[in-house]
């Protein structure tokens, strides 16, 4: 699966839904499935952080109507993190300890992962760059996915060659947060993607920008 910025509809749920163990804060359990089918997650370890954070939405968000549901999972300040790992193609990234790791994928390119309660998802994945795509047309495709969702672009950037487009669209009355990395190699395109809604942007914003920072390519040995 070759999950490049220019994807012909965005699917937030992703493709890589399903059920495996659950991660916890420096342990893991061994997945039910073959240990070949995907790749593995380690214990969080330290890494420098990102020169700056880019901002996840713009300062003044869409805001949901007061009916709408209220954030269950912990405060930022209580997230601890566990380190996937992918040895396919030697990418790292943070994930929060009590998210749920989704079915890998057969052809181990990525792992997505939901919050205990459904409300939240991140995912993240490599694959080869086929088409040659640029940084310019890779924030084109994501910019365009946002707006046939009829959403809002809030921000965008390419620097170097990372590209981020975030922003916001209506889902099930409700309206939910789209964050997309994406590094673009002449051979290879990594992203990250996170989803939650609007409503809980006080509880998920931190994790985005801990996870954006702490998201690695071309490892050594992963």
């Amino acid at each position: 699966m070759h999950y490049a910025g220019r994807m012909a509809a965005v699917t937030i749920a992703c493709s890589l839904l399903g059920a495996v163990t659950a991660c916890t804060a420096h342990k893991v359990a061994a997945p039910h499935g073959p240990t070949s089918s995907g790749p593995t997650i380690h214990a969080a370890s330290q890494l420098p952080r990102a020169a700056s954070a880019e901002p996840i939405t713009s300062s003044t968000p869409t805001t949901a109507s007061p009916a709408s549901p209220q954030p269950t999972v912990a405060a930022p300040s209580a997230v601890s993190y566990v380190r996937f790992l992918n040895p396919r193609f030697r990418f790292g990234v943070d994930v929060p300890a009590g998210f749920v790791p989704d079915r890998p994928p057969d052809n181990g390119d990525g792992q997505a992962f939901t919050s205990v309660d459904a409300r939240a998802s991140v995912a993240a994945w490599g694959g080869y760059n086929v088409l040659q795509d640029t940084t310019a047309r890779t924030e084109a495709n994501l910019v365009a996915e946002i707006q046939k969702m009829s959403g809002t672009v809030t921000y965008k950037s390419i620097v170097g060659s990372v590209v981020v487009v975030s922003g916001t669209y209506p889902d099930h009355n409700a309206t939910t947060v789209l964050y997309t990395r994406t590094v673009v190699d002449p051979d290879t395109e990594y992203g990250l993607r996170w989803t939650y809604p609007v409503t809980d942007k006080g509880v998920y914003d931190s994790q985005v920008e801990h996870t954006a920072n702490s998201f690695r390519t071309g490892l050594p040995g992963a």
